[in-house]
C-alpha cells in the first residue's frame, strides 16, 4: 500500500464512526424534462482522501524521488470537476488537466484546454484537493485553504467577478483547523474539526444553508465561508444541492429540489436553505457522494448503493418512465460496494474487490462501452481494465478516472482534454493512463 511506504508530515486523523440508519419506504415520481438539455457539459464525485491502517490521511509531502509506482510521481488522491481533473501527488503538489476556461487547471491561457496534467503553482505542500464545476480548492499541510478558477460567486477572492483566476488565492474566515474540503458544483464547503460545516459561493437555491433574514428568497451568493450546519462527518450532494452526513447517522440536504434531490419525498422548484432529512435509507451510511449531476448517492455499510434525485438517462435505475426518485432508492444489480460516484447522467461504483461498474448515460463511453445512440437501459456493468482500483471519481463532462497503485487511468469523452492524454477530442471507453 502507498500508506506503508511513504513519509507523512502533518497528517490529520479522520473520525471513523458507525451510524444507526433509519428505515423508510420510497416513492418514485415520473415528472420533469431532461435537466441538461441545452447546457454545456459542466461537474461528480470526489474520491475521499486515502487513509492508512491507522486512519491517517495520505497525500502529505514526501521525499522527492519516491516513485514506487513506476511513474514520475505517485498519485495519492483524485478529484474530477466539470470538464477537468486534479490529482495530488506524493510530492505534495497538485496537478490538473482538462477544461481551463476559468483558470481551473492553473494554466495561464483560459482559451486553451490543458491537455496533460500540469503542476498548479502558488501552493505549499497539499494534503487534499477538491474540484467543482469550474473551480478547485486545496487544503495545505499547514492548514490553510487556497482556491482558484471560477470566481463568479466569490469562490476564490471573496468578491464576485467574471475574472479567471489561475493562481490560487487563500480563503480567510475558517477559524478552526479544516478536517475535509468538498467542492459541490459552483459552491465550496469545509468541515472544521469539531464538525461545523462552513460553505461559500453560489446560494441561489439555498445550497449553502443561508436564508434571507427577512424570510424571502435566499441571498444569491455567500462569498466568504459561513456556518451552515453542525455535527457533520461527511459532506457531498449534487448540482446546486448540498447533503451532509451527521454524527447521528442522519443525512440532511438543502438547496435545489426540482427532481427530489433533497430526498424528503417531494419535488418542487423552490429554494430550500433549511436542511431536509433524507428518507428511505435502509442501512447505516458509509460514504456520501459528491455528484456532478442532479442525483445523490450513498454507499451503505452493508455494501449496497442507494440514490435519489434525477433519473434522467437512467442515472439511478434503468427503469423506463421513472424520471425522479424523491427518497433513497436501492440501485439494483450491484452489491459489495466500497465507493460510489455520480457523474452528469451516469453513476459508477467501485467494489471492495477493486473492480468498477457503471450505468446510465453511455454517450461518451463513460460507462465503459461506446453507445449506439440510444438510451442505456443496462444494469450496472463492469468496466474492463479497472481491476485493482483504489479510488474512483467521475466528471460532469462524461468521463471517469480511477487510481491504481499510484497511477491514474481515465476513460470517456475527451472533447475538453479531460482524459489527460495530451490530445483533444474522441471517445475512449477503455481506461488508459493520464500523461504525467
Amino acid at each position: 500500500m502507498l500508506g506503508t511506504r511513504r513519509q507523512r508530515r502533518g497528517s490529520v486523523a479522520f473520525l471513523l464512526l458507525s451510524f444507526a440508519g433509519a428505515a423508510a419506504g420510497f416513492r418514485s415520481l415520473a415528472a420533469c424534462s431532461d435537466p441538461y438539455v441545452g447546457e454545456e457539459g459542466l461537474p461528480v464525485q470526489d474520491a475521499a482522501p486515502r487513509k492508512d491502517s491507522s486512519g491517517m490521511t495520505l497525500g502529505d509531502a514526501v521525499a522527492v524521488g519516491d516513485a514506487a509506482c513506476g511513474e514520475p510521481v505517485c498519485i495519492t488522491q483524485l478529484s474530477l470537476g466539470g470538464g477537468f481533473g486534479c490529482a495530488l501527488g506524493d510530492d505534495g503538489a497538485v496537478r490538473c488537466w482538462g477544461d481551463n476556461d476559468k483558470g481551473q487547471t492553473g494554466g495561464p491561457d483560459p482559451t486553451t484546454p490543458t491537455r496533460r496534467p500540469r503542476v498548479v503553482g502558488g501552493l505549499a505542500p497539499v494534503k487534499q484537493v477538491t474540484t467543482g464545476t469550474r473551480h478547485a480548492c486545496a487544503l495545505q499541510i499547514d492548514g490553510r485553504v487556497f482556491c482558484w478558477g471560477d470566481d463568479e460567486h466569490g469562490l476564490v477572492t471573496g468578491t464576485s467577478s467574471l475574472t479567471a483566476h489561475a493562481v490560487p488565492v487563500e480563503i480567510p474566515g475558517l477559524l478552526r483547523p479544516v478536517d475535509q474540503l468538498v467542492a459541490v458544483s459552483d459552491h465550496q464547503c469545509a468541515i472544521l474539526l469539531g464538525g461545523d460545516l462552513f460553505c461559500w459561493g453560489n446560494n441561489e437555491y439555498g445550497q449553502l444553508g443561508a436564508a434571507n433574514a427577512d424570510g424571502g428568497d435566499p441571498v444569491k451568493s455567500v462569498p466568504r465561508p459561513a456556518r451552515a450546519l453542525g455535527d457533520v462527518v461527511q459532506v457531498g450532494g449534487a448540482e446546486e444541492t448540498t447533503c451532509a452526513l451527521r454524527t447521528s447517522g442522519e443525512v440532511s440536504c438543502f438547496g435545489r429540489n426540482f427532481s427530489g434531490q433533497l430526498g424528503g419525498g417531494t419535488s418542487d422548484t423552490n429554494p430550500h436553505p433549511a436542511a431536509v432529512s433524507v428518507g428511505g435509507l435502509i442501512s447505516p451510511v458509509a460514504q456520501l457522494t459528491r455528484s456532478t449531476g442532479y442525483h445523490v448517492g450513498v454507499t451503505l455499510l452493508d455494501g449496497r448503493v442507494q440514490a435519489w434525485g434525477s433519473n434522467a438517462r437512467n442515472a439511478i435505475v434503468p427503469t423506463a418512465g421513472v424520471f425522479q426518485l424523491t427518497t433513497a432508492t436501492q440501485v439494483p444489480g450491484i452489491s459489495g460496494v466500497a465507493e460510489v460516484a455520480g457523474g452528469g447522467y451516469f453513476t459508477c461504483a467501485r467494489a471492495k474487490t477493486g473492480k468498477v461498474s457503471c450505468w446510465g448515460d453511455a454517450s461518451g463511453g463513460q460507462v465503459g462501452f461506446a453507445s449506439d445512440g440510444g438510451p442505456n437501459t443496462d444494469p450496472p456493468k463492469e468496466v474492463a481494465g479497472t481491476e485493482g482500483a483504489e479510488q474512483l471519481a467521475t466528471g460532469r463532462a462524461a468521463f471517469a478516472c480511477i487510481v491504481v497503485a499510484g497511477r491514474v487511468l481515465c476513460w470517456g469523452a475527451n472533447d475538453k482534454g479531460q482524459l489527460g492524454r495530451d490530445t483533444l477530442g474522441g471517445t475512449f471507453p477503455a481506461p488508459a493512463k493520464i500523461a504525467l
